[in-house]
């Protein structure tokens, strides 16, 4: 079973399914997330950042000290999320105990079959190319029209993603749930197997395993006016500022899941290939 996070309830978005059905879908069909030997940062409720971070401007100016997800939805796009500690790792794993483990999922409809978006918020990418605060990952299910089988899986790696065919697959447990390799640090996804991987990431398993009961399920962004949580709507970067040459360099937060990639993700058609 889903277990749903307080305040959020189910919603029927794919027509003629109910919102019993809808969740189904994204309960059958959640990841199993395979993570690197040595990886010290794990998907993690937005809610637990926010709460140590400051809204600060380009200049590190701070405009509002631990903002909630309200405070976010207006604050514009030119913003950024500073976490107050310099060692954000750190922290993190002296707190990881307490830190639920936590997957956002949406359920859409998108260019003629069904969506099925799995969120993970990382609060410090390490990768070897690029170090930052705040990341933002995605593995996409794309389901026949009628939901009765899965067609593809579509993994974000940094600025891009790829897409995996599903008879392609060669690690599925129980049938469904496709089991995603996570690069170490930079949390990049990459199916079973994958020998292409973008410079610089590793896949250096084994460590970590979450299937879909080791972790909360907590959905998100309808497309319905009011079916999504205030700081989805947060048009800023979720990291502290870098300056135009940091931010080239990989050295500043990437924008939500509405607006990673000038929103390509969220809209969950064509941005990995």
């Amino acid at each position: 079973m889903i277990t749903f996070s307080p305040g959020y309830a189910p919603w029927d978005v794919v027509t003629g399914t109910t919102a019993e059905g809808t969740w189904e879908m994204a309960e059958t069909y959640s990841p199993v997330l395979r993570f690197s030997s040595g990886e010290r940062t794990f998907p993690s409720p937005v809610e637990y950042f926010l709460e140590r971070s400051s809204l600060v401007d380009l200049g590190g100016t701070v405009i509002l000290e631990r903002p909630t997800a309200a405070d976010l939805e207006n604050a514009g796009a030119f913003l950024f999320l500073d976490f107050e500690a310099e060692d954000v790792v750190g922290v993190y794993e002296s707190d990881r105990s307490s830190i639920a483990p936590t997957v956002y999922a949406r359920v859409a409809e998108a260019g003629g079959g069904i969506i099925l978006q799995y969120w993970l918020f990382y609060v410090f990418n390490q990768g070897e190319l690029n170090s930052h605060e705040g990341d933002w990952e995605m593995v996409q299910v794309t389901l026949s029209p009628d939901g009765s089988r899965a067609e593809n899986v579509m993994l974000s790696q940094h600025r891009s993603g790829s897409l995996v065919l599903w008879s392609e697959l060669t690690d599925v447990i129980d049938r469904t749930h496709p089991a995603i390799m996570v690069s170490l640090g930079s949390h990049a996804n990459y199916g079973p197997g994958a020998e292409q991987l973008v410079y610089g990431d590793r896949v250096d398993g084994p460590g970590e395993v979450w299937g879909p009961g080791d972790y909360t399920l907590v959905p998100i962004g309808t497309g319905l006016e009011g079916d999504e949580p205030a700081w989805l709507r947060y048009e800023g970067a979720w990291g502290e500022p870098a300056g135009s040459l940091g931010g080239l360099l990989g050295r500043e937060g990437p924008k939500g899941p509405m607006y990673r990639e000038q929103g390509s993700m969220w809209a969950g058609l064509d941005w990995a290939a």
